[in-house]
């Protein structure tokens, strides 16, 4: 969005289909952002507050639905100002 509002306030042409294809295929970095390496998959994610992780525990539970013969182990790390227990309570109870 803070994209469109630079290209909007220096007068750069748009073009409408243009922007729904780049829309279309836009991804975060780090939003539940998938790699298979050495035979496993991966799954990074920056969720850092409750609700970013009830999202990510939504996405897991969808995940492990589909790879049912699978365990999912985690690395978790948060700064101190975080709320750890409450963003980690959403996840608890997927990771073997």
């Amino acid at each position: 969005a803070a994209a469109l509002q630079l290209a909007e306030g220096l007068n750069l042409p748009l073009k409408r289909d243009s922007l729904f294809n780049l829309m279309a295929n836009l991804s975060v970095a780090g939003r539940f952002q998938q790699f298979h390496l050495q035979n496993r998959n991966w799954v990074l994610d920056v969720a850092h507050n409750p609700a970013a992780t009830a999202m990510l525990a939504s996405r897991l539970r969808d995940w492990k639905l589909q790879h049912p013969a699978s365990r999912i182990h985690a690395c978790f790390a948060m700064m101190v100002d975080k709320d750890r227990p409450g963003s980690l309570q959403h996840l608890v109870a997927l990771i073997d």
